[in-house]
């Protein structure tokens, strides 16, 4: 997740479908953020402790979690996982809101912009999940 604010300012003012691995490594997302709404939202998932101290986690390690990670006291990256082994619509709900309330767009592995809305994120879930079954469909038959 990146803020919103930051994504159109470095893009001519608009939002991208994607954006480049130079992009994501080079431009400081966080600099002017304030995380205090979205760190309020974070109610449904528990805190736990990381190995890292740099590292705020929420929520649980083979589950749903978010992920924030610093580096010299300011947010370096945040990234969430939805467990799709049981009914997530509630979590995808809540955690829709919590990028909502911070002013965050969510993008994949890939670095394509997926949205801020609770419609693009299952999209993204729904691609994803579709994805994994091919790669192991494929990975079985040829094995066999």
């Amino acid at each position: 997740m990146l803020p919103y604010k930051t994504i159109i300012q470095h893009n001519d003012g608009i939002i991208p479908r994607s954006i480049s691995e130079d992009q994501f490594n080079n431009i400081d997302w966080f600099t002017q953020y304030c995380s205090e709404n979205f760190l309020n939202s974070i109610t449904y998932l528990p805190p736990e402790q990381h190995w890292n101290k740099d590292i705020l986690f929420f929520g649980n390690y083979d589950s749903n979690s978010i992920t924030i990670s610093y580096e010299d006291h300011q947010i370096r990256e945040i990234y969430c996982r939805i467990d799709t082994r049981s009914t997530y619509m509630e979590i995808v709900n809540k955690i829709n809101n919590t990028i909502q309330l911070g002013s965050l767009i969510a993008f994949n592995d890939s670095l394509k912009i997926i949205g801020n809305t609770e419609h693009s994120l299952l999209d993204a879930i729904e691609e994803c999940s579709e994805y994994t079954a091919r790669f192991f469909k494929e990975r079985i038959s040829n094995i066999q």
